[in-house]
């Protein structure tokens, strides 16, 4: 069935939200998922990746448990049992408000930390809520070796560069340890928080997860270093690196409990050097991935 239809067949399973020929145009936003605009009211997202389905739901699971906050867009319908659409999906409704990755660069210095403000006490929020602990270094070291194995597989790293990032990983345990399980959003780039009227819009929950509090830096540390590697296609022109610069600054002020965690500057390092594996993994000609690894790779194993 094309998307086009199965489009269709939602819609008709939810006239009394759509009406019956509204006007469909697809978000060119989303990387496992396929997005539309109905109405210009609603968003309809379909998640087309079976292996994506486990983090769709806990998405849904985030919206239904904290449908009562004010940063909350509502949640009008969604489905996993796949009789009304061969796909998970949600409908939630439109922020129609632009998202800060749109607007950042209009802003001065003094309504950007204000911004930044209010995405700290939205953070305080949800990270009141508590999980389970587990052993954190063994936790992370388990994606290396599945990421590592990709690699070795492809035979994108030399026996040195393997030995390297092996050396790394022998450091997670001493750097990892962490006793406080949170609930955090792990995906807090500015393409996933909607800005109107002074009032701010969160979306995205699929990463979110029980996690250290300083896996929440992860996102924001990517901003501020290459900002534009979150940001969509049309707002990549938006995007300068001396908007970002004063971003961990407001953050720390802000909120200087998630930055209160011992070895931090390692631990970003590590939770970066995961995600370089994984993206080299999949993009295995992007050179500057590569030297990333080594670099990221050395500073986790010095002493």
């Amino acid at each position: 069935m094309s998307m086009e239809k199965i489009v269709q067949q939602i819609i008709e399973q939810h006239q009394e939200l759509f009406g019956t020929q509204p006007a469909v145009s697809k978000i060119n936003a989303g990387f496992t998922n396929t997005i539309f605009s109905v109405a210009d009211k609603f968003i309809l997202k379909i998640c087309h990746d079976a292996g994506n389905e486990e983090e769709f739901a806990v998405e849904i699971d985030f919206y239904l448990r904290n449908k009562e906050k004010p940063y909350m867009l509502e949640l009008l319908a969604y489905s996993t049992d796949k009789t009304k659409s061969p796909f998970y999906y949600t409908v939630i409704e439109k922020a129609n408000a632009p998202s800060l990755y749109d607007i950042w660069h209009t802003f001065t210095e003094e309504q950007r930390e204000e911004v930044v403000c209010k995405i700290c006490n939205i953070m305080k929020d949800f990270h009141k809520h508590k999980g389970k602990s587990l052993n954190w270094g063994e936790y992370i070291k388990g994606y290396y070796e599945e990421h590592l194995a990709v690699l070795i597989k492809q035979k994108q790293l030399t026996e040195d560069e393997i030995l390297l990032v092996r050396e790394a990983m022998e450091k997670f345990g001493f750097y990892l340890k962490s006793n406080d399980f949170v609930l955090i959003h792990n995906d807090m780039h500015f393409d996933n928080i909607f800005y109107k009227d002074g009032n701010l819009k969160l979306i995205d929950f699929e990463s979110s997860r029980f996690n250290p509090v300083d896996k929440e830096l992860e996102i924001i540390y990517y901003m501020a270093e290459m900002p534009w590697k979150h940001a969509s296609e049309e707002n990549e022109k938006f995007v300068k690196a001396e908007d970002y610069t004063t971003l961990i600054h407001y953050f720390k002020k802000h909120y200087p409990e998630m930055f209160d965690v011992p070895y931090l500057e390692k631990r970003i390092a590590i939770y970066h050097l995961r995600d370089a594996l994984d993206q080299y993994g999949r993009f295995t000609k992007a050179n500057e991935l590569h030297e990333r690894i080594i670099k990221l790779s050395r500073f986790i194993g010095k002493e």
